[in-house]
């Protein structure tokens, strides 16, 4: 059984997680180190990493990287999550990361945090109660979603994380009665703006990883086990645990509940923000699954490994994402939804030439639904900004890799050709770039298809010859405009393919 590993460098430590996994198994731990720096400290206050946690990082990471060479890994994935997202000179981080340890660090958005989550608790827990609304607290923000059945229908991120509110609120000292309630009322005034951006679901259950749940399983506040399910907190036993700690400096904490004193600190915030969670959607218990952010991340390396990525849910998350997206800019739904059927069909019926995954399937399809997306902004350059603001959107349930891949598509649908020189094509792994232009080639023809917005051409099949490909298809009308664009329109395919292809339309 080979082995893989995960980074996770986070605002209070850089964990390192090396497993071994089985096709479809959970992750059986090889090796797990945690190292507490905290590089959230000059974040939160100055803007940029401190220079002597940034150097104490790269010292770990550098020290994980070896270690990871020495067990002789099948893959590995390395994140940083918000200090480094928010830091001025994060992107400098990871560079000197990926310079001095080899480890290509990533920073992360809040919803990728969020996917990789959901797919670490359904992959451990599949009769979980649906829909669930699923936290991530860690020291920077809350990422908070409400997810069904590999489904995200909501997310949001809260600058509610346990180290930001210790600093913020001096919670490493003992709190007055009415410190903790201006805590209290704060949490509770976040929470209640966060709502309106999820949307009014109703959820059956609420479930809690990250720093603070390690925390709780380590004061023993968590202990009953209903059933199959997860180990669980009554919000009793939080409020009492909240109320225990308040009265306590850092230092009487870590003595009390046996912590260490780089979580001593933040666990009182903490357990004021899951305690305000659940009195504001009217819950009792909080369930704590066992499992992060890397075993998300594990999970998807080893499906990668082995073949097994369930490629349906995925491509029908990715394109329902984009069209929530495309509904807040009030994109051309028939169009794009019209070229998207086109481009699946072009997509399926052309796998001997294009010779992509399955996955990229749904990549194609969601790119498709939004490339007019930009015309809200300026018809002239929507391609531009359609692609702008892909990548600085959320889509809920959509990797950052294939929301730059969708972005990328979008952006080079007319004219130009994508280019190596792009700032975020060279980013991208040479397998990655020659997708991109397989995916935009095809997608240029699905678009010529309905030059006229009008969804006249139907019965669309493509012939292989031995010369090349023919698309075939029928419509009620000559359709002059989308045979004239079609040379133009298809000459990416004829250069990135080396085929020749001609359009043969039938007026029914």
């Amino acid at each position: 059984m080979p082995n893989f590993a995960a980074v996770d460098v986070g605002t209070n430590a850089i964990r390192m997680q090396i497993s071994r996994l089985e096709d479809g198994s959970r992750p059986a731990s090889v090796l797990f180190r945690r190292e507490p720096i905290r590089l959230g400290r000059g974040v939160f206050e100055s803007g940029g990493l401190d220079s002597r946690e940034f150097d104490s990082a790269i010292r770990v990471l550098t020290e994980f990287a070896e270690t990871i060479r020495e067990h002789d890994v099948a893959a590995v994935r390395a994140v940083a999550t918000s200090a480094v997202r928010e830091a001025e000179n994060g992107d400098f981080f990871c560079y000197r990361a990926q310079k001095l340890s080899g480890l290509a660090l990533s920073p992360i958005s809040g919803s990728e945090e969020l996917r990789l989550v959901q797919v670490a608790v359904e992959r451990t827990w599949p009769d979980c109660p649906s829909p669930l609304l699923l936290l991530d607290l860690g020291g920077g923000t809350l990422e908070m979603a409400v997810v069904s059945r590999g489904q995200i229908h909501g997310c949001t991120s809260l600058p509610l994380g346990g180290v930001r509110m210790a600093r913020q609120f001096g919670a490493d000292r003992a709190l007055s009665d009415g410190t903790l309630e201006v805590l209290h009322r704060f949490v509770a005034v976040e929470l209640e703006h966060a709502w309106e951006r999820i949307g009014d679901a109703r959820v059956e259950a609420v479930a809690a990883v990250g720093g603070i749940m390690t925390i709780l399983r380590d004061m023993q506040a968590v202990g009953e086990r209903p059933g199959e399910a997860p180990i669980a907190v009554t919000a009793g036993q939080l409020e009492e645990l909240v109320a225990g700690m308040a009265g306590l400096d850092a230092a009487g904490r870590a003595e009390k509940f046996g912590l260490g004193l780089d979580r001593a600190d933040i666990a009182l915030p903490a357990g004021v923000v899951v305690s305000e969670v659940l009195r504001h959607v009217g819950k009792d218990k909080l369930y704590a699954p066992e499992v992060s952010l890397r075993e998300g991340i594990l999970f998807e390396l080893a499906d990668e490994y082995f073949g097994v990525r369930e490629v349906a849910d995925t491509e029908e998350s990715i394109v329902d994402a984009a069209r929530r997206l495309g509904e807040r800019y009030r994109y051309d739904h028939e169009h794009g939804e019209r070229v998207a059927e086109l481009a699946a069909v072009l997509f399926d019926q052309l796998r001997p030439v294009h010779r992509m995954p399955d996955r990229m399937r749904g990549v194609l399809r969601a790119a498709a639904v939004l490339h007019d997306m930009g015309s809200h902004v300026d018809r002239a350059s929507h391609h531009r900004h359609g692609a702008w603001l892909v990548r600085n959107s959320e889509m809920p349930g959509v990797s950052d890799a294939d929301k730059t891949l969708i972005a990328l598509i979008i952006r080079y649908h007319r004219k130009r050709s994508p280019s190596d020189g792009d700032p975020i094509m060279k980013n991208l792994s040479i397998e990655l770039r020659d997708r991109v232009r397989r995916m935009t080639a095809i997608h240029r023809i699905a678009d010529c298809l309905d030059r006229e917005h009008r969804g006249r051409v139907e019965n669309v099949h493509c012939r292989l010859e031995r010369e090349g490909v023919v698309i075939c298809g029928e419509s009620d009308a000559p359709c002059e405009e989308e045979k004239a664009a079609f040379p133009d329109r298809s000459a990416m395919f004829v250069e990135v393919f080396k085929r020749p292809i001609r359009l043969e339309l039938r007026v029914k």
